[in-house]
């Protein structure tokens, strides 16, 4: 559920930045940003989320032999990965909102 969690700590990060209100509904997440600001199809950025998952999970299963230090250091790779893309979406958006 790798891209999921890394969604909701992103999200979380950047509401609390904002001191949004937690509590309340919002439409920040990185898949709804994708999805409805950027206009990529729903169906798209859901099959994105499912290979991330899948090329996680490997690299996950991969890094096994090496025990907890191994698989750790995958999960922060991805992470790391993860919270750039968003930082890049996020940037975009804000730009384009500007320009207009």
């Amino acid at each position: 559920l790798f891209p999921f969690y890394a969604d909701e700590w992103t999200t979380m990060v950047v509401r609390i930045r904002d001191r949004e209100n937690l509590l309340k509904p919002h439409r920040r997440h990185l898949y709804q940003l994708l999805a409805n600001e950027m206009g990529i199809a729903h169906w798209k950025v859901s099959a994105g989320y499912g290979i991330l998952q899948v090329v996680v999970g490997a690299c996950v299963l991969s890094a096994m032999p090496w025990g907890h230090p191994g698989v750790w250091t995958v999960l922060v790779i991805f992470f790391s990965m993860f919270v750039g893309i968003n930082y890049i979406v996020r940037t975009r958006l804000v730009k384009n909102r500007e320009s207009r």
